[in-house]
């Protein structure tokens, strides 16, 4: 990797069918840079603690790895596609890191304990101090540890593996990454994933290592495993249904460390979630007033085949106003409203499975606060229901907030649906950074000098098709103080946000053309846009758009001139690279 001195975008190349350069201005000519090979590297923990053992059969040929539990049974086949993307993996045959080794008697003096999250009020709010409406005092909160949660010494990490019924929310507004979790959870592996650092050999007791997908990378976050608790010594946050079982609690923990505190995780976006948990290119489709169920359907179907985690939320922000305070007669509850319909409008869900059962389009959800449920055809104890039906669908009249809907329903009572992707074997992923600054951070199209942002240029060798993600600092860490803010950022946790961004893509015969007249490009000059243009931590083009082989150029914009900040573009293809 090199970088352009001049304005700061780094120069990325990489060999195969597409590449990726950064540019000043837009190029006259689109030629092919010099090629750097990039090599697969997967660590496997297993090689590095005498505890455990490499399965040599999941290795061969690196198309799949077999997580195994600590009696030989099957965990998880993990696909290539992880293979490419996670590090970290433990392969597991002998011993067992996701057990939480409980101290002796007369050792707890010895545990762990986070220095820079510490047990106290500092990690609780984001000023450090002050609880929010609702919230118990500081001074009453206990933070225990799991053998002190569970004193007959049965504490377990995971307990018979994870699934979407583990997850229950507590008394943070944390709905956006549970559901998220909840999602990602009934897939399998992700705790053991999410964990799997949680063996690395001479750890101290009481410390934990867990991996998120952050500023396009995977990072590890150490945490200690004391847990916030109110006075009767009940956990004050999310938890799992099981309640020996650990890992909800200490993956929110982890996740409100790399925000700055649990305060932080205060309303957001479930794509985002998905995005760190996964690693995967996030995408957000919108819909509404029942619209074309059977395009909503297909997409529904298409992403579950693909294996991806889908959640929904019918999404305030998308509404005027006045809609929003008056949608469906709804009554506030906290910073959500509940529908006549058992719905909550503004609280995310996860999408556990669509289904044509019966002639019939089904789609089971899930409420991360484990009750709470729709109250229409296809609901608990609704005459829809038969016993073959409830057998077929694996379906339990009870109020644990997971159900069904038919996806007519489905379509009026929701207008969001988000994702993270995970691309077919054989799709590849280039990424490049840069900067807006100075003169290069000139605003969209619109603007006069919106051509002198910076540009990457894209080569295919041949058709392929391309799904593009442009993405800022996360704002929520840089209100947290984790990071500086860009100069556009809002300084306030849940609200903070960094400029609106956006994204074109021109073939070079547009380019030139753009050049000629001067001013904005066309609407049918823009072979890729992404849209609509949002103060968000990522934008992405709506969906997968065929290429035909050649050079483009790809624009990165802030809405108005002169807002300064980092990006990173990145470019998934499905031509062999």
């Amino acid at each position: 990797m090199a970088t352009d001195t001049r304005d700061g975008t780094a120069l990325v190349a990489r060999d195969g069918a597409l590449d990726l350069t950064g540019a000043s201005s837009l190029p006259k000519e689109l030629s092919a840079p010099s090629a750097l090979t990039v090599s697969l590297r997967v660590l496997v923990l297993a090689r590095q603690s005498p505890q455990l053992r490499v399965l040599p059969e999941a290795l061969r040929a690196l198309t799949a790895l077999e997580l195994l539990d600590v009696r030989g049974n099957l965990l998880e086949t993990l696909p290539a596609w992880v293979l490419r993307e996670r590090t970290g993996l433990a392969v597991l045959a002998e011993g067992n890191p996701l057990h939480l080794e409980l101290p002796a008697a007369g050792e707890s003096s010895q545990l762990f304990e986070d220095a820079s999250f510490p047990a106290d009020a500092r990690a609780l709010f984001r000023d450090g101090a002050t609880e929010w409406a609702g919230h118990v005092p500081a001074d009453s909160v206990r933070w225990l540890r799991p053998h002190e949660l569970c004193p007959d010494g049965d504490a377990r990490l995971i307990v018979r593996g994870t699934e979407s019924a583990d997850v229950v929310q507590g008394c943070l507004g944390s709905c956006w990454f549970l559901s998220a979790v909840a999602v990602v959870a009934m897939r399998g592996g992700l705790a053991e994933r999410t964990f799997a650092l949680a063996a690395v050999e001479g750890a101290p007791a009481g410390q934990l290592t867990v991996q998120l997908w952050k500023e396009g990378r995977w990072r590890r976050v150490t945490i200690d495993d004391r847990l916030p608790c109110d006075a009767d010594g009940s956990l004050l946050y999310a938890r799992s249904a099981e309640p020996t079982e650990l890992w909800v609690s200490l993956l929110e923990k982890a996740y409100a460390k790399a925000h700055g505190s649990y305060e932080a995780l205060i309303s957001g976006f479930a794509d985002y979630a998905l995005r760190d948990l996964t690693g995967g290119a996030p995408q957000r489709l919108r819909f509404g007033g029942g619209g074309d169920e059977a395009a909503l359907w297909q997409q529904l179907r298409g992403w579950a085949a693909e294996g991806a985690p889908i959640g929904c939320a019918f999404s305030l922000s998308a509404l005027p106003a006045a809609a929003a305070d008056a949608a469906d007669g709804a009554r506030a509850t906290g910073r959500e409203l509940l529908s006549k319909s058992g719905l909550l409008r503004g609280h995310a869900y996860a999408v556990e499975a669509a289904r044509e059962v019966a002639g019939r389009r089904l789609v089971r959800l899930r409420n991360p606060w484990g009750y709470g449920e729709w109250r229409g055809a296809w609901s608990d104890g609704s005459k829809e229901w038969t016993a073959e039906l409830l057998q077929e669908l694996g379906h339990t009249d009870a109020e644990d907030g997971s159900f069904w809907m038919e996806v007519s329903d489905f379509a009026r009572e929701f207008n969001t649906l988000y994702t993270a992707r995970r691309f077919p074997d054989g799709w590849g992923r280039r990424a490049v950074r840069g900067e807006w600054a100075g003169a290069g951070a000139a605003g969209c199209p619109r603007a006069a000098g919106w051509r002198r942002n910076p540009c990457v240029r894209l080569v295919l060798r041949e058709a392929a098709e391309v799904y593009i993600v442009v993405s800022q600092r996360d704002a929520r860490i840089c209100a947290a103080g984790l990071q500086p803010p860009p100069p556009a950022a809002a300084a306030d946790g849940a609200k903070a946000r960094g400029p609106s961004i956006g994204f074109v893509v021109l073939s070079a015969a547009d380019v030139d053309a753009v050049r000629r007249a001067g001013g904005a490009p066309r609407p049918e000059q823009l072979a890729v846009r992404g849209t609509p243009l949002r103060a968000e931590r990522e934008v992405a083009s709506d969906r997968e758009v065929r290429l035909g082989a050649g050079a483009y150029a790809l624009v990165p914009f802030t809405f108005a001139a002169g807002e300064a900040g980092a990006f990173e573009v990145e470019v998934f293809c499905s031509a062999p690279a």
